[in-house]
Formats: C-alpha cells, structure tokens, sequence
C-alpha cells in the first residue's frame, strides 16, 4: 500500500493559488477548479455544512479539463473533512482532498492521486481513522 508522505518524511511545500470557488483557496492544485458543494454561506460550524452538501455520485469540483466525482467522505478527528473522488487523468483513477477551514476560507488540500493498485481506499480509510 502506498502511503502519503509525512513531514518526517519529505519537506513540504505547500503551494497556495485561487480557486474558481470565491471563499476557497487551493493547496498543491496544477489548474484552477470550482469546488461545487462549497458552502457561499458561513455557518457556526463550516465544515459540517459542507459535509452536508457533499453527496456520493455528485459533482465535488470541476474546470475545463473536466470534473470529479465523489465516492467517500469523513470528518477526521482532527477535524479536517476528507473527500475521495473519482477522476480520469491518465491512468489515475482516485484523488483524496483534505478540507479545512480558517477565517471564512475553504483551504482544499490535494493529498495525491493514484491508480487502483495504490489501493485509494485503505489511504482513505488510514487517513480517517490514523490509529487503526
């Protein structure tokens, strides 16, 4: 199983750019995208609502290049909300983006893309529940 690298790992610099989405900042993304279930409005808790707009089989975000569709989603206990799309670029099949949340912005954090023989679904699952 390929896991992601950790800052004890790799030096991590993360690269900060606009997304399409206006309450929403991109984090290690090649091309602008328009995150589709950003919540516009801000509530008490931000990341809950946007969990609440999330639902498997929908749009999560798109551009010209094309889109993704979800097919998991968790709050962490770090509260951090993780989505795991579907995505066709090459022969990459799966994309997990963490969520988080700091004054009234949306940072979306490309964690990696992979193939189905990366095994997507356990770095998901590894990433939701860290001490199993």
């Amino acid at each position: 199983m390929r896991v992601p690298p950790t800052e004890s790992t790799q030096t991590y610099n993360p690269v900060e750019t606009k997304s399409l989405t206006p309450n929403a900042i991109q984090i290690n993304w090649k091309h602008p995208v328009d995150f589709i279930c950003c919540p516009q409005q801000i509530t008490d808790n931000p990341l809950k609502t946007y969990m609440e707009n999330i639902k498997v089989g929908k749009v999560f975000c798109k551009n010209d290049f094309g889109e993704s569709t979800i097919l998991k989603f968790n709050l962490t206990e770090a509260n951090e909300l993780l989505v795991m799309c579907s995505i066709h670029i090459a022969w990459k099949t799966h994309a997990i983006t963490k969520i988080s949340y700091n004054n009234g912005v949306f940072y979306h954090n490309n964690i990696g893309v992979y193939d189905i023989g990366d095994e997507p679904e356990n770095i998901f699952e590894s990433m939701v529940n860290p001490n199993k």
